[in-house]
This record gives C-alpha cells, sequence and structure tokens, in this order.
C-alpha cells in the first residue's frame, strides 16, 4: 500500500512567536490596583456623604434662623401698627376734644390777634431779656432782690421758669 499524500511534518510544541511575554504576578498588580481604587472610591463615598449630612444640617439651621426673624420681624410689623392705630386714635379724641372746646370761628386775618391771646409787646419783651430791672422795691432802685432770678440771655428766659417776687 502505497501512500501518495505528502508526509506530514513532526509536530512542534507551542511556541511564542512574540518577544515579550508577560511575568506571572501581573494578575495580582491588577488585583491590588483594583483593590486600591475601591478603597478610595469607598472613602470618597462616605465622605461626600458626611459633607451632605453637614450641608442638609446647616441648611436646616439656616431656615430655622430664617423662620425665627421672619416672625420677629412680623411681630415688630404687627406691634408699629397696634402702636400707630393707637396714636392715631389719640390724635382723632384730641382733635375731637380739642375742636369741641374751641367757639367755631372764621379763619383769623394776618396780623390779627389768634383766638383771644393779645400779641406780645414789644417793650415787655426786651424789659425781660435785657436791660435793668423796673424798680419793684420800697428803695425803687433796678438792683434785683435777693432770691429772685434775672436771666441774662433770651434763649435763658424761655428754658427756665420765673420765680416770684417777694411783695
Amino acid at each position: 500500500m502505497t501512500d501518495s499524500s505528502p508526509p506530514r511534518p513532526p509536530e512542534s510544541p507551542a511556541v511564542s512567536t512574540s518577544p515579550f511575554r508577560p511575568p506571572r504576578w501581573l494578575p495580582w498588580i491588577v488585583a491590588v490596583a483594583l483593590a486600591v481604587g475601591c478603597a478610595w472610591l469607598g472613602q470618597l463615598y462616605l465622605v461626600t456623604r458626611a459633607q451632605n449630612a453637614l450641608l442638609s444640617d446647616q441648611q436646616t439651621l439656616a431656615d430655622f434662623e430664617r423662620r425665627t426673624v421672619q416672625n420677629q420681624l412680623e411681630a415688630e410689623r404687627i406691634i408699629a401698627r397696634h402702636e400707630l392705630a393707637g396714636l392715631r386714635g389719640e390724635s382723632a379724641n384730641a382733635s375731637k376734644s380739642r375742636s369741641s372746646l374751641l367757639p367755631m370761628t372764621r379763619p383769623r386775618a394776618r396780623g390779627a390777634p389768634s383766638r383771644g391771646i393779645p400779641p406780645p409787646n414789644k417793650a415787655s419783651c426786651k424789659s425781660r431779656t435785657s436791660g435793668p430791672l423796673p424798680p419793684d422795691n420800697a428803695t425803687g432802685s433796678g438792683s434785683p432782690t435777693p432770691g429772685t432770678h434775672r436771666p441774662s440771655t433770651a434763649a435763658s428766659s424761655f428754658s427756665e421758669p420765673p420765680t416770684e417776687r417777694p411783695a
């Protein structure tokens, strides 16, 4: 029996044609890198959750403070409105009582005395603010009597009540 097929080459072991052969410990390096990456991501996750909780607490506190300030402002507005209404009521009551006390008259003409009070006498104003006092004691001298007050300026004569002179 003759075989007409060409002979087969002898089988050789698998030889790598690549010039680089990976080391045996490379999979362990990849596993360690993945473990470190997972640990870092886990820590980042926990830190982010803690920061989120802190910010949530700060926002709650800020909302509480905001509501407190709003309530305080609203209370101040209510008090101010109440005081203003009270003052308006007092003003209305005062104007009603004042109008009931004064007789109904026409508006006064320019230069006319107001409501029965005579205009001040210029001579009497001068004698109160400057110059010698009129004689008021038995001797007739213009010197002040002991225990009386004589104002030196016009401003002080209106700020202090006059004292009575002994008769």
